[in-house]
């Protein structure tokens, strides 16, 4: 599975790099390049912690009948952020999709004579 693609590889696949504001905000970088399962990851952490929120809002509605404001002043803000890093966790695991079902080859020079050699890279 990829790991590491560069700002460029990703946009020559044809992405928007950074399409959301919040993958600008968990990315992680190694060695200059975009640790897409890390960013994932981090993504994956922050979105459980929100769905934890949501569940222990609507738990206290359900339990006691009171509006969600009685129980926090973010639930719009965590449903919101909630679904915003779904998008955005969706739009990553595209984009590893797309570079691991993309053919890559890439021509170099053969150091004895004219001819080109092929070698694939991933």
């Amino acid at each position: 599975m990829v790991r590491k693609l560069s700002a460029d590889d990703i946009q020559n696949l044809g992405f928007d790099w950074p399409k959301y504001v919040l993958i600008e905000k968990y990315c992680v970088i190694e060695d200059g390049k975009v640790d897409l399962t890390g960013t994932i990851e981090r993504m994956q952490s922050s979105r459980a912690y929100y769905k934890k929120q949501l569940d222990e809002a609507f738990a206290f509605k359900m339990r006691t009948g009171a509006d969600y404001s009685d129980f926090t002043d973010h639930f719009d803000d965590n449903a919101r952020v909630h679904r915003e890093l779904g998008q955005a966790i969706s739009y990553l695991e595209e984009i590893i999709l797309d570079f691991e079902q993309t053919p890559r080859t890439r021509v170099f020079d053969h150091p004895m004579d004219d001819r080109h050699a092929f070698e694939d890279i991933l």
